[in-house]
């Protein structure tokens, strides 16, 4: 058939040399018969309707050329000299001719006001096969969204394609929300491609480069567009006996450092105990040695280019991000486009608002996004919009070990202030200082530093302590919770705010004037230690435990990204 067709184009060409036009215009149009595409055939029937001077109908045949394939040389050189030849005026005063100078137009990017006209007049006679041509070299050249939208909203199907074209449209020239939102919903109402909705639709907006527009100034959150299946990531640590994740969301944890290894943690009960399933990808690995998912750089600070690019792929595929502390930057990854304050709340340990409460305070003032601040009265104030009242730390207390409280071979008292850094912060000689002197009190006590260990090596030295002296700074955090799980004393600063909200923790309470007197009264009565230490269990349990607050996790990140309106699976039994 191909040999046919050329042989046919060769003997139209050599009858049109000639002077036959009739019979050479008979093979090229037989040849568009059968293969209307045919770049050959299109091009010498235009060139014999000029010869004729049937201009408009040698413009109106290139330009069909050009639309069915626009990297055809020819085919433009061809009809911007015929275009040229006709004259601009009767060009533009003829309708005719006004789609043969678009198509020209538009794959130059070239269009100006009077072409933008033209178009608009058109927009509603174009057949679906020039939208969609209209649509593609717009797109390419970063044309006036006006008139994308014109014609995108009079399309009867959108298919791939086109889709992939407006998004890259989307991205490349900076489309405000507005127009983003626009585009998404006209995609999804126009295709019944799953491919299409699942990889364009609601993946966020691009930065729009304005000083409104920094990061999260755009509210819209990404939707959940399709269902879980087992090769999806998110199932990766998904456990077989976990709620089914039908109606769930995809939620990725990311954070600098795995803090205490608690973003491991909540991953994990995510999986455990909820409809939603969770991934976790922490930047930099640390001595402490955590569970972990995805570790972009090692303790050493090699970079994994495997971990990047899973990373990627996660952050494309996220419905709900809970961030720790900060987001770092990452090649080819635009955060705007991703998160939201509707799919995102970013979780604060600590010194990082302390030290920065302006800059917190501006950065959640501007952009809407919510935080969490934990039982702690310094956080709270700086930064306003925050879930101040969750504790951003869970354990399974099941899986800790037990202090043991036998006083049978002395009386130990730990402190662990984790390593150097920490030591002036949580007043770390001053506490040691303290229980020097309390030897002389008390011969058969035992002071226990730990410090610079891994966390498997810090819980075996803390269950075989009894009392744990964690900071003079005021308020407690995971040392505290996790002493407290494991049945040791915890003595802590406990502030109003934090009592406020724990008005029931059994932990003991000490300032600096006060460490002494309190310690010592409760080492010498050991009835009332191992009372104690069962009530710290027990309340730790109660509060801390992962099953209670991954729920409050839970509720939180439905609270943001659906609102109070919510029927919650019954999953906790």
């Amino acid at each position: 058939m191909t040999r046919s067709l050329d042989d046919r184009i060769a003997r139209g060409e050599e009858l049109f040399g000639a002077g036959d036009l009739d019979n050479a215009e008979k093979l090229f149009r037989e040849t568009l018969a059968d293969n209307p595409a045919n770049p050959s055939a299109l091009n010498n029937l235009a060139v014999i309707c000029h010869t004729r001077g049937a201009l408009a109908e040698a413009c109106g045949i290139l330009a069909l050329s050009l639309e069915l394939d626009s990297s055809n040389a020819d085919a433009l050189s061809n009809l911007q000299s015929l275009l040229n030849e006709i004259g601009h005026t009767k060009t533009l005063a003829t309708s005719i001719l006004a789609w043969p100078r678009l198509v020209s137009r538009l794959i130059e990017g070239k269009m100006d006001a009077v072409d933008c006209q033209l178009l608009r007049k058109l927009s509603a006679s174009l057949s679906d096969s020039q939208k969609d041509f209209a649509l593609r070299h717009l797109a390419q050249h970063n044309g006036n969204s006006d008139l994308i939208l014109l014609i995108l909203s009079t399309l009867s199907a959108i298919n791939r394609a086109i889709a992939l074209s407006l998004d890259e449209w989307i991205s490349r020239s900076n489309q405000p929300r507005a127009i983003r939102d626009i585009v998404e919903e006209m995609i999804l109402n126009k295709t019944s491609d799953l491919t299409i909705i699942t990889e364009i639709a609601h993946r966020g907006s691009p930065r729009v480069h304005d000083e409104r527009n920094k990061l999260g100034y755009e509210f819209g959150p990404r939707r959940v567009t399709s269902a879980f299946s087992g090769d999806d990531p998110f199932m990766k640590h998904v456990p077989a006996n976990a709620p089914s994740k039908k109606d769930g969301m995809r939620v990725l944890l990311i954070a600098d450092y795995n803090i205490v290894g608690q973003m491991t943690a909540i991953m994990r009960a995510l999986n455990l105990y909820t409809n939603h399933c969770a991934r976790c990808v922490i930047f930099q690995e640390d001595y402490l040695s955590y569970d972990h998912d995805v570790v972009v750089r090692n303790e050493s600070g090699e970079v994994s280019e495997q971990a990047l690019e899973e990373t990627r792929q996660l952050i494309s595929r996220a419905d709900f991000f809970h961030i720790g502390r900060q987001l770092l930057p990452l090649t080819g990854i635009d955060w705007n486009r991703w998160i939201s304050p509707r799919n995102a709340v970013f979780q604060y340990f600590g010194s990082e608002i302390r030290n920065n409460p302006k800059e917190m305070l501006d950065f959640h003032n501007r952009t809407g996004f919510t935080a969490i601040t934990a039982c702690d009265w310094t956080m709270y104030k700086a930064v306003k919009s925050s879930f101040y009242h969750i504790q951003p730390y869970m354990m399974e207390v099941n899986d800790l070990p037990q202090a043991a409280m036998d006083f049978s071979s002395g009386v130990r008292v730990c402190h662990a202030p984790s390593n150097q850094n920490y030591r002036n912060l949580k007043r770390s000689e001053t506490i040691l200082e303290t229980v020097n002197c309390l030897r002389a009190d008390i011969p058969n006590l035992e002071s226990v530093l730990i410090e610079g260990k891994k966390n498997s090596e810090c819980l075996e030295m803390k269950s075989r302590c009894h009392m744990h002296i964690v900071s003079l700074l005021v308020t407690f955090g995971f040392n505290a919770i996790e002493s407290a799980a494991m049945g040791l004393v915890p003595v802590v600063q406990l502030d109003n705010f934090t009592r406020l909200l724990y008005p029931d923790a059994p932990v003991v309470h000490a300032t600096e004037n006060t460490l002494y007197d309190a310690v010592r009264t409760l080492l010498k009565d050991q009835a009332r230690m191992n009372e104690t230490g069962q009530a710290c269990r027990d309340w730790a349990r109660r509060e801390f435990d992962s099953r209670t607050m991954v729920q409050k996790y839970w509720y939180l990140y439905d609270l943001i990204y659906n609102g109070q309106s919510v029927t919650y699976p019954e999953l906790f039994k």
